[in-house]
C-alpha cells in the first residue's frame, strides 16, 4: 500500500513537472521570458531555454549556470555547449571560450562555425596569427561563410595586399551582392589599386544601399574627381562637410576641387571660411587663396590676400615672389612693374628667381622699346 502511494506521489510530482515545463515553453515562445524562468524553476528539470531565456534578458552569469546544468545530464548536446562557448566568448571569458570550441573541433572538425568563433576568440586574445588560420580554416569548409571571409579580407587589406583583399571580398559578393561590409573592403582595395572606375561602380552600389555615411561619400568624392567628374566630387565632399562644418581639411579639399573645375569664384569663398576657422600660420593657404583671385583676374584683391600672408611669413621668397608676379599684371606701366623687380633682387640676392625676372625685365623693356 505504501508503495503504491509513493508511485501515486511519483507520478503526480512528474505530471506536475512536465506540465509546468510545457507553460515555461509556451510562456518563452511569447517572448515572456521571466515569466517562463519562475516556471522553469518550479518544473526542476533542466532545458536549454533556462539559459536562453537569463541571455536574452541579460543574466549572463544564471544563463552560464544553466548551460552547465543541462549539459550536465547530456554531454552530447554539443549545440548547447556552443550556445555556453559563445556567450563565454561575449563575457570576455576567453580561455573558457577557447578550450569549450577546442573541444567541439575537436568532436566535429568539419563545422566551419566552430572555426569561426574560435578565430574571434583569438582575435581578441590579440593572437592575430591563430585567429587567421581559423578564419581560413572557416573558409576551406564553408567557401561562402560571410563572417570569415570578411576576416580574411580585411586582414589582408591591412596588410597592402590587395589582389588577395579583393579576392575574399568578391568570392562572398558572389553569393550576397549587397554584403556592406563586403563592398567596402572591395572598394577600399581597388581605390588602393588606382583602379577608381571600379571603385566608383562599388562605392556607387553601397550609396545605393542607403550606406550614406561620410566614409562613403568621401570615397565617392574622391573616385569622382580621379574620373573629372568634379560637380559630382563637390556634391558628395559637401554631404560630408554637412556633417563636419568646422574641418578645415575638408574645406580646403573642397576649395581645390572648385579650383580643378576652375571654379575659382567657390575656391576663394571656401578658402576664406577655412582661413578663418585655422588658427595656425596660414601663409600658404593665404597665399593660396590669393592665387584663385588672380585666376579671376581681381589682382587688387589678391595683392591685398597676400598681405595677410606676408603678416604670416615677412622673409617667405615664395610670397614675395608672387606678389611681384601680380604686380607685374596688375600695373599698366613699365616703371613700376621694374622697380618691383629691383626691390625684390635686393630683398633675395640670391633667389631661384633671379634668372627668370631678369628675362622678364628683358622682355619688358624689348616690349616698351617695340611700343616706341
Amino acid at each position: 500500500m505504501r508503495v503504491t502511494i509513493l508511485i501515486l506521489l511519483f507520478l503526480v510530482k512528474s505530471q506536475a513537472q512536465t506540465s509546468a515545463l510545457h507553460i515555461a515553453d509556451s510562456l518563452f515562445a511569447v517572448g515572456k521570458y521571466s515569466q517562463a524562468i519562475k516556471m522553469y524553476n518550479t518544473s526542476n528539470i533542466p532545458s536549454a531555454n533556462i539559459g536562453n531565456a537569463y541571455k536574452i534578458i541579460g543574466n549572463y552569469d544564471a544563463a552560464i549556470l544553466a548551460y552547465k546544468d543541462v549539459i550536465k545530464q547530456d554531454s552530447t548536446l554539443y549545440n548547447i555547449q556552443f550556445d555556453l562557448a559563445k556567450l563565454y566568448a561575449d563575457t570576455k571569458n576567453y580561455d573558457a571560450a577557447k578550450q569549450l570550441f577546442l573541444k567541439l573541433i575537436d568532436v566535429d572538425y568539419k563545422n566551419p562555425n566552430y572555426h569561426y568563433q574560435l578565430g574571434k576568440v583569438h582575435q581578441n586574445l590579440n593572437d592575430e596569427f591563430s585567429a587567421q588560420s581559423r578564419f581560413f580554416s572557416t573558409y576551406e569548409l564553408d567557401n561562402y561563410h560571410q563572417n570569415a571571409l570578411f576576416e580574411l579580407s580585411k586582414y589582408h587589406l591591412k596588410k597592402a595586399h590587395f589582389d588577395t583583399a579583393l579576392k575574399y571580398a568578391n568570392k562572398g559578393l558572389e553569393v550576397y551582392a549587397s554584403n556592406k561590409s563586403l563592398l567596402s573592403l572591395k572598394g577600399q582595395s581597388l581605390l588602393f589599386k588606382d583602379n577608381y572606375v571600379e571603385a566608383l561602380k562599388t562605392f556607387q552600389h553601397l550609396y545605393n544601399l542607403n550606406e550614406t555615411t561620410d566614409f562613403v561619400n568621401t570615397k565617392l568624392s574622391l573616385c569622382y574627381r580621379y574620373n573629372s567628374n568634379y560637380e559630382k566630387a563637390i556634391e558628395h565632399l559637401k554631404l560630408v562637410i554637412n556633417n563636419n562644418s568646422t574641418d578645415v581639411n575638408l574645406l580646403y579639399k573642397l576649395a581645390f576641387l572648385y579650383e580643378e573645375n576652375k571654379d575659382y569664384i567657390n575656391a576663394a569663398k571656401y578658402q576664406e571660411v577655412a582661413l578663418k576657422l585655422q588658427d595656425v600660420s596660414l601663409d600658404m593657404q593665404y597665399s593660396k587663396l590669393a592665387y584663385y583671385y588672380n585666376r579671376q583676374k581681381k589682382h587688387k584683391q589678391a595683392l591685398e590676400i597676400y598681405k595677410k600672408a606676408l603678416n604670416e611669413s615677412p622673409n617667405n621668397e615664395v610670397i614675395n615672389f608672387y606678389i611681384v608676379t601680380t604686380k607685374l599684371e596688375y600695373y599698366k606701366d613699365l616703371e613700376p612693374k621694374i622697380k618691383v623687380i629691383e626691390n625684390f633682387k635686393k630683398q633675395f640676392p640670391d633667389s631661384k628667381f633671379t634668372i627668370f625676372l631678369n628675362n622678364k625685365v628683358s622682355a619688358l623693356k624689348s616690349e616698351a622699346f617695340l611700343k616706341e
